[in-house]
């Protein structure tokens, strides 16, 4: 993740397409938790790098996504507030979800040992994360598409 994250920055910078970078990797999120719940428990296969390396997208590319759109939706006069305001949620779901996934491991009794539950609640919120991009792709289709310029035109206003 730490390595994909400055190139996922590039790409977003080029870009321009906050919100469908957004959905994109929460597909890919969504779609590593799934492969993790399908993909057999085994201890030599390498296939189990497909999955990671989704999830790592997610992590990676949602960061460069959703940062510098903060500061695109938020008046420059409140910015401080708006990225205080995040962060504070962001590090509230840090510290109750492990405990979220604590839980669910402790109650569901695994066959195998696993964590099947853990991974079914993680695929959960990635699914809820694409719902919320989608939500957000048509908000911003009826607010003059601020973050999703197309690249040309955006280059365009801004010289």
């Amino acid at each position: 993740t730490a390595l994909i994250t400055p190139i996922g920055g590039y790409i977003v910078d080029k870009t321009q397409k906050y919100v469908t970078i957004m959905i994109l990797a929460a597909l890919c999120g969504f779609i590593g938790y799934v492969l993790f719940l399908v993909i057999p428990s085994c201890n030599e296969c390498l296939i189990i790098f497909f999955p990671l390396t989704l999830i790592g997208l997610l992590l990676a590319m949602s960061d460069a996504a959703v940062e510098p759109a903060l500061s695109m939706v938020v008046d420059a006069s409140h910015l401080g507030t708006g990225f205080g305001i995040f962060y504070v949620l962001q590090n509230i779901l840090l510290s109750i979800t492990p405990l979220i996934i604590g839980g669910i491991s402790d109650s569901i009794e695994d066959s195998e040992g696993g964590y099947f539950g853990a991974t079914l609640f993680l695929a959960f919120l990635a699914f809820l994360s694409l719902l919320e991009s989608i939500l957000i792709r048509f908000e911003n289709s009826k607010n003059n598409e601020v973050l999703e310029k197309d690249s040309l035109r955006f280059a365009l206003l801004n010289s």
